[in-house]
């Protein structure tokens, strides 16, 4: 589920600020705001379960332009944080094979935008999250 919030911000921790907007059901990170919001000022909350394939140790990477965080299990994993260019943080997680909670959280300032959320691991190479491997339930 994507839920679209509009207003300024400077970090993440001021999401609360925000005025709701929209929510769509989308099956993959979707962050290119509803036609009728403004390319700025508007920020973004992805929930939804990821399907981890087996046990082991796995890599979360986050690119945003602009500030982005990523939550399993409602644990802080990637924290990319602040107005910036484009740029990859990434964080580790032990996950046992099955269905986990998860939450990413991005927001636009100005000039630009763009989110990318990857994910590597056993049987995994690093590659993006899309709907084979996010569900809503």
């Amino acid at each position: 589920m994507a839920e679209y919030f509009t207003g300024e911000i400077s970090t993440l921790d001021d999401f609360g600020k925000l005025a709701f907007h929209s929510k769509h059901p989308y099956p993959q990170f979707v962050i290119g705001p509803p036609s009728h919001l403004h390319g700025d000022n508007f920020a973004y909350r992805y929930t939804g379960y990821i399907k981890i394939p087996e046990d082991g140790l796995y890599t979360f990477y986050l690119s945003s332009d602009d500030g982005s965080r990523l939550y399993i299990n409602d644990s802080l994993v990637v924290d990319n944080d602040g107005i910036h260019a484009m740029g990859e943080v990434s964080g580790k997680v032990a996950l046992r094979k099955g269905f986990h909670k998860i939450k990413v959280l991005y927001f636009e300032a100005k000039f630009g935008q763009g989110l990318k959320a990857m994910i590597s691991g056993p049987g995994l190479k690093k590659r993006e999250m899309g709907p084979d491997i996010l569900f809503e339930k």
